[in-house]
């Protein structure tokens, strides 16, 4: 159940972030793919920190998911970027 955080760029310690910007829009089930490629783990039930990628050259939706100590677990699946990417560019919130 991924908790949705405003882009975290430049935090050295996600566990402060959280403290100071906790934002909690909501939860939901989503699939994470590639996972095979990072070093993050994440188990059901778990909450990950979204992080929009509007460079990554294969999806200007794409959504990275890190872990709760900022590993890399994936991305979102490219149907559940591309609704939540309007979202999260959003900073009117």
């Amino acid at each position: 159940v991924p908790e949705v955080l405003p882009g975290k760029e430049g935090v050295e310690d996600v566990h402060d972030y959280r403290e100071q910007q906790d934002v909690f829009y909501g939860s939901a089930r989503m699939l994470v793919v590639g996972c095979r490629y990072y070093t993050g783990q994440l188990h059901i039930g778990e909450y990950a920190v979204l992080v929009r990628e509007p460079s990554n050259p294969y999806d200007t939706n794409a959504v990275r998911v890190d872990n709760l100590v900022s590993l890399q677990v994936g991305h979102l699946k490219r149907i559940f970027a591309a609704a939540l990417a309007p979202i999260l560019d959003d900073r009117s919130f």
